[in-house]
Formats: C-alpha cells, structure tokens, sequence
C-alpha cells in the first residue's frame, strides 16, 4: 500500500505537511476505503512565490501594503483570469446545455471548443494551471450528462496536443498552432490488446525505418498488437502513434509519430478503424481499436525534438542523452492523473451536493404523523456527510499542493522529481479510491433515489474509468512500493546501535534497533508479521514513554522490508516456540542473527517521506496491539505444548 504523502521540494514550491491536533477516524465501507484508512489527517500547504487563495483561483500577495508595479501587474492578471473565466463558464453553459445526441455531436462540439482559443494547446506548457481549472469547471458544468465529454478534453488537450508540445519538433509545433485554428481533433494511440493498463508501457506496433524510402513502416504485426479503448479513435483526423522504433533491425524502444488517420473524413490508406462497443456510461465518447496495415510515415511524423533517424540508417538522441520512455511520454500522464484525480473528486463532490440537496428537501415518517424530520438527520447519512466533508477538505488541500506544484514544474519545462512524481500517483490513487467509497456508501443510504436517471449514480461508472486511466492504480502502488524498496537497496553504510543522520523516520530508526537486538531475546519462532508486529508495539510503547512526539507509523517499504527479514530468519523453522535449549536453540539463533545482519542494510536510509508518512495511528496501533496478542497467545500455546 502506498504511502501517500511527501515532502516535494521543487523550484519555489514545497509540499508542507504537518499533523493536525486531532486524528479524524474514516469509517470504510470497503477495500477501497480501506485505503484512506491509515492516513492521519493532515494540512498540506503549497509555499509559492506566487500565492493561491484556491487551485482555481492564481493572484500574488506584496510583502508591502503600498502599490507597486509588480502589484498593479498581479491584479490585471487576476482581473483577464476573472474574465476568461466567465467567458470559458459561459461557452461550457450553453455547449452542455443538452445531451450530446451522439459521439459525433460531441466531438464538434469539442473542436467548436478547441476553435474558440478559450483554452490554448500551449496553456499546458505556459499556464498548465489555467488548464486545470478548465479541467474542473468542465467536469463541474458536465456533471449531468456524464463523463465522456470531460474524458475527451483531457484526450484532446492534454494526451494529444500536449504530447505533440512536449516531443515536437518546430514543424510540429507549427502544424499544431494550424490544428488548434482549424478545430482539427486529435488521440492518443498507446494501448493495445495485449499490452493495456496492466502491463506498463509496452507497444508491440512497429515502425521500421527504410533508408532507401526515406520512411517508416508503420505495422499491426498481429492482433494483439492492435490499438485498443483509443478515446476519441472514430471522430479524430490526426493521431499521436506509440510505436516501437527498429532501426537497421535494432528496437529502439516506444516512439511517438504525428500521423493522418483520416483523409477526407476517411480512414487513411493502411489505417483500419473499429468501435469498441456500447459503454454502460459515457457513450457520448467514442473508443476505438486501430490497426495499421502496412502505413508508410514520412520522416516527418517522427516527434523528433529529443531524437533524430539520419538517412545512413542510424538513430541518434538529440542533447546528448537518449531519454526514458518514461521521460518521452511521462510529462503527460502526469498532468493527466492530477487531472483524473481532480475529476474524480469533483464527481464525488458534486454527488454529495445533489443527493444532499434532495435529502435535506425528503421528510421522513415518525410517530405521531410528524413529517418535520428529514431524511438528512437519520443518523447513519448525517455521519457519512460528516466524514465525506471532512475528506473532501483534506483532499482539496492535498489535490491542490500537487497540483501548485507541477504546474511550477511545467512552467520551467523541468522534469519533476522522484518525490513529485510519488506524491502525483498518491494524489490519483487516493482521490479515485475515495469517490468509489464514499459514492457506494452514499448509495447504500439512500434508497431507491439511487435508482433513478438523472441523480448522477447512473454515471458512477465513471470512477471504474478513472481507477485505470493514466496508469492503473493498483499497478501504480505497486511501483511506489519498489521505488521505496530501491531506496532501502542503495543504503551504503549502517554501523550498530546507530542509523545515519537524516533520511529515516524516529519510528523507524526505533524499530531498526529493536529488530538488530531481537537476536538476544528468547528463540520464540513466530510467523514473520508476527515478530515485526511485536517491534513494532514496542517501540511505541517507548515512545510513549519517552514523551516522544510526532512518530510516525512504519511505512510499506519499512514493513515490507521487516517482513522480508524476519520471514527470512523463520523460513525454515516451524511457527511454533521451541525449547531453549540444545542444538536447535543455537542454529536458529544463528539464522535469527544471519537475518539481522542482512537485514541492516536495507533499513539504513528511510524515503525522503517517512517523517510524514500518514496513517490513522489509532487503527495502526490496534492493528498492532492485536497482532501482539495473537503472539503471546501462540507463545502460551508452544509453552504448553512442550
């Protein structure tokens, strides 16, 4: 389980995170609540140069109280930002007024949009803010006809165009600036049928240089090299194309192409195109497979700012270094979860409002024919939207730091760093997991409303989309915790009885310690969370003692990490005390040892996050004060039977 808060220090902005007096207990009513279940509540501050009162709102603050320059400037920023944001509300009120009657509607509607100039391709590189909040007012605006709208700005903004700005050449930006006059619509083709949002980024769609043409052959070797759930895929004229560059028969890995996949309102020569199928929401978007018999690029479609194929046949990085694909696409789908996270958060917000509107409006029966109590006071619904509100204002919070603190990133045309990076997949993980929660638990409150068209749960679907895009969530845990354990990997140097200064949680250092001394306690073999569990409890309880403040919980690394190690030193022994003495007490003190020392060096150096790592103490505690008693009790039970 991934830790979801970090200390993200960048440019001018720094994530702050400090603990609030009190822990505010979330009730889960399922795995995906579970996962906010081990977060203290918390405050995140964005410390800016240039100050936000909202993520929506951008105006500066003057450490003088008289008029300046830089003043008057700040304040007809915010003024033209007060305008464009009526004029943007004002074109999304009357674009959104109705339905869309089908997927092509939709998408003339967006490229009326793209046409306006309200949003500029370019905003996401030069105000990547101004973006975001597009983003909100849209997902706000278009809360009644579902999410397919939303999910095709953010193809067509962000994916597609921004894609093309951050790996295009000056032709490319040239050829944008001309597709954003036009209105012309373009997607994003990377996932395939055998390589989705499960498996990471992986294209088995080829394109093979030939020197002799001066071109690319762009191919569909088989059918599960197709392009599969492209949004916007039936109704789009260009497309950005992942493939799998081989030059001179060598893989140079994942390539993004600029290509035509429609010529005249047709399919393009060697582009086949097909429906993904009706959707159970959202069918306002179009989703398509793409396969590519045989399309010959020119030279051209190769987004070449960081790359270059020279016609001798050789490939070339441009700046000296040849990035990741990582870095290649990266930029994108991290704007892209801040804004499925904000998406998110925005439907389960808007959720709340409506149905809490019609609860506050519904009379409930009560003895004596008293119809003055509404169906807002039962007391199981006035407790959810207690707790929903409280969250809402932590995510906000957290949502919006991520947010100040990428955009600084874009805006410098940095790459964000490891902690970033952490702290974007917490935001989309956390955020997504919270709507489907508390979306469900609103829904288990409120009777047959739930049922009906037009409340907003026929759209809940919704957050099943969002669970996957720009990364699937759970795939995305999973590379936090293997970055955590990385960092434990390279830890150099641990000397005994001492940790090295900085870089480690009180909690961690304390639990270190008590696990480098368990080879001198009694040889009770115990399952391995069992035996962490104890640690753990015990350095609590000394803590506590000491007066220690602000001690953070063991993160998932630093728990894997001990689960690995004592698992280690139990692996082959049974789960049962054993009698001190004789020749087995001495070999698995020799194991127990063993273990220990390898152990040490990979609880050298905690991650740059574990002094705020957030968890609901109250449940780790008992989590671990359970966990602590099943062990004494096995331990009673091993005494007795020997």
């Amino acid at each position: 389980r991934a830790d979801t808060h970090t200390n993200t220090h960048t440019h001018t902005h720094t994530l702050s995170l400090s603990r609030t007096q009190h822990t505010h207990r979330e009730m889960s009513g399922g795995a995906a609540g579970q996962a906010m279940h081990r977060h203290d509540a918390v405050t995140l501050n964005a410390s800016i140069q240039s100050t936000s009162q909202s993520p929506s709102t951008s105006t500066s603050t003057s450490a003088s109280s008289s008029a300046s320059p830089g003043t008057n400037t700040n304040a007809a920023a915010a003024a033209a930002r007060e305008e464009w944001r009526a004029a943007y509300t004002a074109e999304l009120s009357g674009m959104l007024a109705t339905p869309a009657a089908s997927f092509h509607e939709s998408a003339a509607r967006l490229s009326h949009l793209v046409r306006s100039g309200l949003l500029r391709f370019t905003d996401l590189r030069d105000a990547p803010d101004k973006f975001f909040e597009a983003h909100r007012l849209l997902v706000e605006q278009g809360f009644e006809q579902g999410p397919g709208f939303s999910i095709r700005f953010t193809v067509q903004f962000n994916l597609f165009a921004g894609t093309v700005l951050e790996l295009g050449g000056a032709s490319h930006l040239a050829q944008l600036e001309e597709m954003q006059r036009e209105g012309t619509l373009g997607c994003f083709a990377l996932t395939e049928r055998l390589a989705g949002v499960n498996s990471g980024l992986v294209v088995q769609t080829t394109a093979e240089w030939h020197p002799r043409r001066g071109q690319f052959l762009l191919s569909t070797p088989h059918d599960g090299a197709c392009k599969n759930w492209i949004s916007q895929g039936l109704t789009a004229t260009k497309a950005v194309v992942m493939a799998d560059l081989l030059v001179g028969g060598t893989s140079k890995g994942p390539h993004a192409f600029l290509i035509d996949l429609r010529v005249n309102g047709q399919p393009a020569p060697g582009v086949v195109l097909g429906d993904m199928g009706e959707k159970t929401t959202g069918n306002d978007l179009d989703n398509a497979w793409i396969r590519f018999d045989d399309k010959w690029l020119d030279r051209s479609t190769l987004l070449d700012r960081y790359c270059d194929v020279a016609a001798d046949d050789t490939y070339r990085p441009i700046g000296g270094e040849r990035l990741s694909n990582m870095e290649l696409i990266g930029q994108r789908l991290f704007t892209g979860r801040v804004a499925v996270a904000q998406g998110a958060h925005e439907f389960r917000r808007r959720l709340f409002r409506k149905t809490r509107a019609y609860t506050d409006a519904k009379a409930c029966w009560a003895p004596g024919g008293d119809m003055t109590h509404m169906l807002s006071a039962i007391p199981q619904l006035r407790a959810l939207y207690t707790a929903a509100a409280a969250q809402d204002a932590r995510m906000s919070a957290y949502l919006g730091a991520v947010e100040a603190a990428l955009c600084d990133v874009l805006r410098r045309g940095a790459r964000p760093g490891a902690p970033l990076v952490e702290a974007v997949a917490a935001a989309k993980v956390t955020a997504v997991d919270q709507a489907i929660d508390l979306c469900h638990r609103l829904r288990q409150e409120v009777g047959s409303y739930a049922l009906m068209s037009g409340t907003g749960f026929e759209h809940t679907d919704f957050l099943q989309c969002c669970k996957f895009a720009e990364g699937d969530s759970r795939i995305l845990m999973m590379k936090v915790a293997r970055d955590r354990l990385r960092q434990f990997a390279k830890a150099k140097r641990y000397t005994k009885g001492t940790l090295p200064a900085g870089g480690v949680s009180p909690r961690e250092a304390a639990a270190a310690a008590a696990l480098a001394t368990a080879k001198d306690q009694p040889p009770l073999v115990l399952p391995a969370v069992l035996v962490t569990a104890a640690a753990v409890r015990q350095t609590a309880a000394a803590a506590a003692t000491d007066g220690s403040s602000a001690v953070s919980p063991p993160s998932t690394a630093t728990a894997a990490a001990a689960v690995f190690a004592t698992t280690a030193a139990t692996s082959n022994t049974s789960a049962v005390a054993r009698p001190a003495t004789g020749h087995g007490h001495t070999r698995r003190s020799e194991e127990g040892s063993a273990a220990l020392e390898a152990f040490r060096p990979h609880v050298a150096r905690a991650t740059d996050a574990d002094d705020e790592t957030t968890g609901d103490r109250d449940v780790v505690e008992a989590e671990v004060a359970e966990k602590a008693q099943d062990a004494e009790e096995a331990e009673e039970e091993a005494s007795s039977t020997t």
